[in-house]
């Protein structure tokens, strides 16, 4: 831990790099050390996706690259929507993903007791989402250029992030 703490600051102290620059190995550095920790101490801690949610994703229309989409595996997909239900699972809590290109929302509609919205730019996640969950509120919206609408201002109890990575 030491020598990684010395890689920081001599980073940081490296005036040519931009402030992100100088910061990316901290964060990178921290993340990395958490995830052999939690690998270390967890190992068997793994998760497996439901057969009906790898039927389910196998469906979903391919990524379209220029909307920056990289879906993640179903065991992610289906972890995502075990953690809402844990937090978030009463009649009166509403929950938004924006840019669901993952269907986490999906995959969280069908025994959530509360209202799943989601927002993306994708029609074809729409369609999609509208046949194989027809609960989910659906929002067509621009996110990076638009952001959200403002009749779903301050109306979510909980908003999972997906945005454009490149944006």
């Amino acid at each position: 831990e030491r020598n990684l703490y010395n890689l920081y600051n001599y980073v940081e102290s490296k005036e040519q790099f931009s402030i992100d620059e100088r910061l990316m190995p901290r964060y990178l550095g921290e993340s990395v050390v958490y995830l052999m920790k939690a690998e270390w101490e967890y190992p068997d801690d793994t998760h497996v996706a439901s057969p009906a949610t790898f039927d389910l994703l196998a469906q979903r229309p391919p990524a379209i690259i220029e909307f920056d989409q990289l879906y993640c595996t179903p065991d992610t997909s289906e972890r995502r929507a075990n953690r809402v239900r844990e937090e978030f699972n009463s009649e009166s809590c509403k929950v938004l993903f924006v840019g669901d290109d993952d269907l986490v929302s999906v995959t969280l509609a069908d025994d959530f007791a509360g209202e799943v919205h989601m927002m993306d730019l994708d029609d074809r996640l729409h369609e999609f989402i509208e046949k194989h969950a027809p609960s989910v509120h659906r929002h067509k919206a621009d996110f990076i250029f638009s952001g959200v609408p403002r009749e779903l201002k301050e109306t979510f109890d909980a908003i999972m992030l997906d945005p454009p990575w490149d944006s």
